[in-house]
């Protein structure tokens, strides 16, 4: 668990070792590769809201972007090829107005950002001699 305390105007986070926040980012690529195997071989047609693979999709996003936000930011700021920021802001959506979400832009993050996503987690990963 990373441990926050503030010295003076920052925050310091002691969880900055990779066995700290590795498991962050192995949570974050088994949420992301459940979304690739709900929607492979769907049609963007058949991936409405209420459709199961929808829901669970969905339902990965929640998980993938908790995952997100318990890594710490040294950590974000080193891997930068995450785009962390439109993770929270996907949570956020999904969360907080998911009758307004807008069904091509799912399908896009399922069919275009989560697939890069993945590529990119597996690229962490290996810089840590992980996966």
């Amino acid at each position: 668990m990373c441990a926050r305390t503030q010295s003076g105007k920052r925050l310091m986070y002691s969880c900055t070792r990779p066995e700290e926040w590795l498991p962050h980012i192995k949570r974050m690529l088994d949420a992301a590769k459940k979304v690739s195997e709900y929607a492979q071989g769907a049609q963007e047609s058949e991936f409405l809201p209420g459709a199961l693979e929808y829901d669970a999709s969905l339902m990965q996003l929640m998980v993938l972007a908790e995952a997100a936000n318990r890594v710490p930011p040294p950590v974000r700021e080193t891997h930068s090829a995450v785009v962390w920021h439109k993770i929270r802001g996907l949570r956020n959506r999904i969360a907080h107005d998911y009758e307004g979400l807008e069904e091509d832009s799912v399908w896009n993050t399922v069919t275009v950002f989560v697939p890069q996503l993945i590529t990119t987690l597996r690229e962490v990963l290996a810089q840590h001699g992980e996966e």
